[in-house]
């Protein structure tokens, strides 16, 4: 069956190998989309860094704002079930490249077109909605511990992609945990 044996090799140790090599081997290189949006900053050593955008903050038009709508429900829903389950509800905000490097101190350069845009509000309306929901729900936002890092240099997001680096994880994860590790001792001892 031709169709079994594609989901073999889809899922073989060879095949994910070879893929891994290629992807390693290859050179990074910004996507054609990218190349004209980015920002070049000062780094921890003083020297340039160049940061890609794949996108910007999109303003928050009538599309958003209803998805936004389907957003609070599915949020009400799981604080909800968190409360049956007698757990905490935390919801963590992981921010654009675009929205962690705009306006920093060490910015040297930014594209024409990166000038044209401008950061939304999304982490202050994910707020306030949590808020509107309960006032027991949780919320992190990682922009402030990433926009620090990133104005001291750090290079947190991957040059030409939205993921983070592996110190980006690691900034993000302190963050988490002294986030977690601040409820009372006995809330901790059930996670």
């Amino acid at each position: 069956n031709k169709g079994r044996l594609s989901k073999l090799w889809n899922r073989s140790l060879t095949k994910n190998m070879l893929s891994a090599f290629s992807r390693v081997s290859a050179k990074c290189e910004p996507s054609h989309f990218a190349e004209g949006n980015y920002m070049v900053l000062r780094d921890a050593e003083g020297g340039r860094s160049q940061v890609h955008f794949l996108h910007g903050n999109p303003k928050l038009g009538d599309p958003t704002l209803k998805a936004f709508d389907i957003v609070c429900a599915k949020f009400t829903e799981a604080y909800q079930l968190s409360r049956e389950l007698g757990t905490r509800f935390v919801v963590v905000y992981a921010p654009s490249a675009y929205a962690v490097h705009h306006n920093l101190s060490n910015v040297i350069e930014v594209s024409k077109e990166v000038q044209t845009w401008e950061p939304n509000d999304l982490p202050e309306r994910i707020r306030a909605m949590l808020a509107d929901i309960s006032p027991d729900i949780d919320y992190l936002d990682l922009t402030p511990v990433l926009r620090s890092a990133a104005e001291k240099g750090s290079r947190i997001f991957l040059v030409d992609d939205t993921h983070w680096t592996a110190l980006g994880h690691r900034i993000v994860a302190k963050a988490i945990s002294d986030f977690l590790n601040s409820y009372p001792q006995d809330i901790r001892t059930y996670w």
